[in-house]
C-alpha cells in the first residue's frame, strides 16, 4: 500500500517445476502473507469490509500438481490434485460507518471484551483423473472423474437471530462434489472436412451444507444429483464463410432437502425429494461477410435449480417444500454481433438479451432487518459492448472497450418487465482504455477503467438499491529483463482514487460501507532454469 506502506505488505512466493516426456508433470506451490488493506485517505479498511469475508491479514496457500502417462500414441491417462487455503487471522475488527450520512467504515483493533470469533477461512480440494483416447473407433474419446471438497467461515453476524436465545452467529459452509464427464468426438465428413459430433454425458453429485460455528443448523442442508445426456454439432460450409453450431441437452435433477427449522423466524420446513428436466438447446450461426469482417448470430437455453438453501432459510411461515415445490429457473439468451480484424484493427459489436423465469432479488425482512429476504420473478437483461484494438506503429498499441447492461423484473407477474434489476445484477456502464509500448527491452502499460454510475431506487433502503456513484482508475506496469530474470513494476489506481465499492454503495448497510483500496505498487521478479 502506497498510503500506509508501513503496515501494507504482501509478500508472496511462486515455485512451478514442470518436465517429463512420456511421463510428464507440472507441480506448482504458492505462499502468500497479506497484510492491512489501506484507503486512498491511508485508514485501515474492515478485515471483512462487505460483510462477506475478506483477504486482509491472511495466510494463502496453494498447491497444483499434475502427472500424465502417455500409454501409446492414441492413449494417455492424467491425474491433476490441487488445495487452495486461505485463512485470516486479524487483530482488526470492524468500525461501522453511516451509510446515510456517507461515513465509511474502518478498521480498529480489537478489545479483550470482543466476542471471541473463529477464524475466517476458505479452503478447497480438487483431484481430477482424466482418460484420453484420441483414435476410439475412429472418434476421441475423454473421460473425466472428478472429486470436489470445499469448506468456508465466514465472519460473525451480530443480532442475526433476535427469535434465539444466541442471537450471534458466524456461519459456515461445506460442499463434497463428485462426478464424471463422458465426451466424445465424432468427424462428420459427408457435412464437411471440419464437421464434427461432440456427444457425451456427465453426472454430478453435491451435497452442501450450512451451518454455524456453534454446531446450529444456518440453512436446510441440500443434496443434488444430476444427470445429462448432450450432443453438440459444429459445421461450416460455402467455402467455410458460414460455420453453424447446434447442440441439445437433457437434464434430470434430484433434490433432497431434510426437514429443518429456521433460525431467523422459528418456522418450520418439511423437507422432501423434488425431481426436475430440462431439455435446453443452443444455435449459432456466423457469416464472413469478407475476409476480414464476420456477423454472428446465437442463441441458447439454460437450466438451474433454485437454492433451497437460500430461499427456505428465512421462510416466514412453516412450509412443505413437496407440495410448494419451487420452480427451476429456465433462462433464454440471445445475442448477435458483428467482428472484424483488420491488417493493424480488430474491433467487435455484440448486443444480447437474457431472460430468467426465476431472477433472483432481495428485499429487507421488516422483523429483522439483518436479514435479506429471496424473492423470484420472471426478469430479463440486455445490453451490449463494443471493442477496438489497433497497433499504431512497431512499438505503439492502443485500445479499448465499452459495455452497457440494464435489466428489469415482472414485479406483479402480468407479463411486462416493469421494475429495475437491484444493482447485485446490474452493474454500471463501463470504459475501459489502454496503450502500451516497446522500449529496448520493456513493455510499459497504462490502463485505465471508469465505471459509470446507476441510480434506479430513489429513496430506497434496501438491500442492492442504493445509488452508486462513478470513479475513475489508472494503472501502469513496466516489464523488462533484468539479469537472468523478468522484473515486474506497476501501479495499481496511480492517482489514488477515493471511493466506495459497487457493494459498499449498494447494500446500503453500515457495517458494509467500506471503501476500495488506495494506490498500490507491485514488485515482481521471475526467472526460470
Amino acid at each position: 500500500s502506497l498510503t500506509s506502506p508501513g503496515d501494507g505488505l504482501r509478500p508472496s512466493v511462486r515455485m512451478t517445476a514442470t518436465g517429463g516426456d512420456r511421463l510428464d508433470y507440472r507441480f506448482a506451490a504458492f505462499y502468500e502473507q497479506t497484510s492491512g488493506f489501506y484507503d486512498a485517505d491511508g485508514d485501515r479498511i474492515a478485515p471483512i469490509p462487505n460483510g462477506f469475508s475478506g483477504l486482509a491479514d491472511s495466510d494463502i496457500y496453494s498447491l497444483f500438481g499434475r502427472v500424465g502417462y502417455d500409454i501409446d500414441d492414441s492413449n494417455r491417462i492424467e491425474l491433476t490434485a490441487s488445495y487452495y487455503n486461505q485463512g485470516q487471522d486479524t487483530d482488526y475488527t470492524l468500525l461501522p460507518g453511516d451509510a446515510s450520512e456517507g461515513i465509511k467504515a474502518t478498521a480498529i483493533r480489537k478489545s479483550p471484551d470482543d466476542v471471541e470469533e473463529a477464524k475466517q477461512e476458505h479452503e478447497n480440494k480438487l483431484v481430477n483423473l482424466s482418460y484420453i483416447n484420441s483414435d476410439f473407433f475412429g472418434n476421441q474419446l475423454r473421460f473425466q472423474l472428478y472429486y470436489q471438497e470445499s469448506y468456508s467461515v465466514f465472519g460473525m453476524e451480530f443480532n442475526r437471530y433476535p427469535l434465539t436465545d444466541k442471537p450471534d452467529g458466524q456461519s459456515n459452509t461445506s460442499s463434497e462434489k463428485v462426478g464424471y464427464r463422458l465426451d466424445i468426438t465424432t468427424p462428420l465428413p459427408f457435412l464437411g472436412d471440419s464437421a464434427e459430433l461432440v456427444w457425451g454425458s456427465d453426472f454430478l453429485n453435491d451435497e452442501t451444507i450450512s451451518g454455524l460455528e456453534d454446531g446450529r443448523v444456518f440453512a436446510p442442508t441440500q443434496e443434488i444429483d444430476t444427470l445429462a445426456f448432450f450432443a453438440q454439432l459444429r459445421t461450416s460450409f460455402w467455402n467455410d464463410r458460414f460455420s453453424f453450431t447446434g447442440g441439445i441437452r437433457h437434464e434430470t435433477t434430484d433434490l433432497t432437502v431434510p426437514d429443518f427449522e429456521s433460525l431467523f423466524t422459528l418456522a418450520r420446513v418439511t423437507g422432501g425429494t423434488l425431481d426436475y428436466s430440462a431439455t435446453p438447446i443452443n444455435l449459432g450461426l456466423s457469416f464472413a461477410v469478407t475476409p476480414a469482417v464476420e456477423v454472428f448470430v446465437g442463441y441458447s437455453e439454460g437450466f438451474e435449480v433454485a437454492s433451497i438453501a437460500r430461499t427456505f432459510r428465512a421462510t416466514p411461515f412453516d412450509v412443505n417444500i413437496n407440495i410448494t415445490t419451487p420452480d427451476a429457473n429456465e433462462i433464454e439468451n440471445i445475442e448477435a454481433g458483428i467482428r472484424g480484424n483488420w491488417d493493424n484493427v480488430s474491433a467487435t459489436f455484440a448486443v444480447f438479451n437474457v431472460e430468467s423465469t426465476e431472477g433472483q432479488s432481495y428485499r429487507v425482512d421488516p422483523a429483522n432487518p439483518n436479514q435479506a429476504l429471496l424473492t423470484t420473478l420472471a426478469d430479463e437483461m440486455y445490453g451490449y459492448e463494443l471493442t477496438l484494438d489497433a497497433d499504431i506503429n512497431e512499438n505503439w498499441r492502443a485500445g479499448g472497450s465499452y459495455s452497457w447492461i440494464e435489466g428489469k423484473s415482472d414485479s406483479n407477474n402480468d407479463g411486462h418487465y416493469d421494475r429495475w434489476l437491484q444493482n447485485r445484477r446490474i452493474p454500471p456502464p463501463k470504459i475501459t482504455a489502454y496503450v502500451e509500448t516497446d522500449v529496448a527491452d520493456w513493455q510499459i502499460r497504462a490502463q485505465a477503467v471508469h465505471s459509470g454510475s446507476r441510480s434506479k431506487f430513489p429513496g430506497s433502503a434496501s438491500f442492492w438499491e442504493g445509488d452508486i456513484h462513478s470513479w475513475t482508475v489508472v494503472d501502469i506496469s513496466a516489464t523488462g529483463q533484468v539479469g537472468p530474470g523478468t522484473l515486474s513494476l506497476g501501479i495499481n489506481n496511480l492517482f489514488n482514487e477515493d471511493y466506495f465499492t459497487h457493494i459498499s454503495e449498494s447494500a446500503q448497510q453500515d457495517n458494509r460501507y467500506s471503501k476500495a483500496l488506495g494506490a498500490t505498487a507491485l514488485v515482481r521478479y521471475r526467472w526460470i532454469w
